[in-house]
């Protein structure tokens, strides 16, 4: 370790030996049952720091908004200066490099829940130290917890199976088939997202970024939407389809509509790796009337 931050050969042996801990008794729960949902908080998520200290970034222009990228668009469009806001962040990977919120935690005071299923980039979001509750767990596609495989490899061993140009098959995230020996996959327990929104006792999420790599429609049909308080969320849907079949970035849409959200775009979110719009941002109605929610010109891609 080398000022606190894990060298390669520890994050290796970290990223490929680390054992997780899950309890198949919980899959009998349902989501809101006290027994699961204070196991989750009491067990699973690690809370944020008592006093706010200072975040261990590795590169200062992380937490800045920065012209074309998501959280820019989502403070310009909807929050303004909005301060004291409570994000999800499902996909934290490394919870500095590419994260969404870490901008608003940072100059607004925002605080919330960073979820993140790779164990390497877990204990990366743990040096960060980042003021919000951390889960090393995965959300599930299902309405009680239940144990799964993880790919931790990437599934970048059978080129062109999507037809993408470098060869990705899927990012890691939950396995429905193995495309090859070579790749790696652990057991993990994942859990619905309504558990962990009981276990921090059901608060109002101003901000809700789902980044799961293809599941995600699995991940919005499990919530019991009139129980929960979720004004705004950002959706990765490029991968919609890929991995979970029965799923398009249409039917992502269309769900959300019928769940009393409208769709806008982010002005530069185009991923030349699969050569679509990469997410997609929902804005709940009443919060559309609310901040006057208007859609910001679109930087058109290059051909």
């Amino acid at each position: 370790m080398v000022n606190g931050y894990l060298e390669d050969d520890e994050a290796y042996d970290y990223y490929f030996t680390r054992r997780t801990t899950y309890w198949p008794l919980m899959n009998c729960l349902d989501a809101d049952d006290p027994i699961l949902t204070n196991k989750i908080r009491d067990e699973l998520m690690i809370k944020p720091p008592r006093n706010k200290s200072f975040l261990r970034v590795l590169n200062q222009q992380n937490l800045e908004f920065k012209e074309g990228k998501q959280a820019t668009d989502i403070r310009d469009m909807i929050f303004k200066n909005k301060k004291n806001g409570f994000y999800i962040e499902a996909g934290a990977y490394d919870c500095e490099s590419i994260s969404v919120t870490l901008p608003f935690e940072y100059h607004y005071g925002w605080t919330g829940i960073l979820i993140e299923t790779m164990p390497y980039f877990f204990t990366k979001c743990k040096q960060v130290n980042r003021h919000a509750h951390l889960m090393h767990s995965c959300i599930g596609t299902k309405t009680r917890p239940y144990i799964t495989d993880f790919n931790i490899s990437g599934g970048l061993t059978e080129p062109n199976s999507t037809g993408h140009s470098d060869g990705v098959y899927y990012m890691q995230g939950i396995v429905s088939k193995k495309n090859s020996p070579l790749e790696v996959s652990i057991k993990l327990q994942c859990y619905p997202l309504y558990s962990v929104l009981l276990s921090l006792g059901n608060p109002t999420v101003n901000l809700f970024v789902l980044d799961i790599e293809g599941f995600e429609l699995g991940v919005l049909q499990t919530i019991p939407w009139n129980k929960v308080d979720i004004e705004v969320l950002d959706i990765e849907t490029d991968l919609a389809g890929v991995v979970q079949k029965d799923s398009s970035r249409e039917k992502i849409i269309d769900f959300m509509y019928r769940k009393g959200y409208d769709r806008f775009d982010h002005t530069n979110d185009f991923n030349p790796v699969t050569e679509k719009k990469q997410n997609d941002l929902f804005v709940r109605r009443d919060i559309v009337k609310k901040y006057n929610v208007k859609q910001l010109p679109i930087v058109k891609e290059n051909n």
